[in-house]
């Protein structure tokens, strides 16, 4: 078998496995909670390593490749040092347990007061007022 065939086989060999785990996660999804945050069951470690995968797209692909045309390929250790240690940390702070708060937890508990302030101004601002005084007052 050629180099070229050995690599074809590969490449459909991959292809069938995402495949068949895209069927077999489908099966379990029942709701768009599922779909888009795992049912509430996804770990720290899957949490921590999808985050990491997303940091090195973003720092390598797109903040390397313009940092190496901009100033040369000799300067993009910078952009790996930059990785290797911020991996590192958001490593130790997203896998150190289940103990702290989720995210959207900590997103929500942070955002409560504004996101419901947000809310009755936009109700505010989409219903007439009854008179000037009174939506000038409820908006202050």
């Amino acid at each position: 078998m050629s180099l070229v065939n050995a690599c074809i086989l590969v490449l459909f060999v991959y292809i069938g496995l995402l495949m068949m785990i895209g069927l077999w996660t489908a099966r379990k999804t029942r709701t768009a909670e599922d779909f888009m945050i795992g049912g509430r069951t996804i770990g720290p470690w899957v949490t921590a390593l999808s985050f990491i995968a997303v940091y090195y797209s973003s720092v390598l692909i797109i903040g390397g490749g313009a940092f190496g045309y901009k100033y040369g390929m000799g300067t993009l250790w910078i952009g790996a040092i930059n990785v290797l240690v911020g991996s590192t940390l958001c490593w130790i702070v997203l896998s150190a347990g289940g103990s702290g708060p989720s995210a959207s937890g900590w997103g929500s508990a942070r955002s409560a007061a504004s996101s419901r302030s947000a809310t009755t101004a936009r109700r505010q601002a989409s219903s007439p007022p009854r008179s000037s005084s009174s939506f000038s007052s409820s908006t202050m």
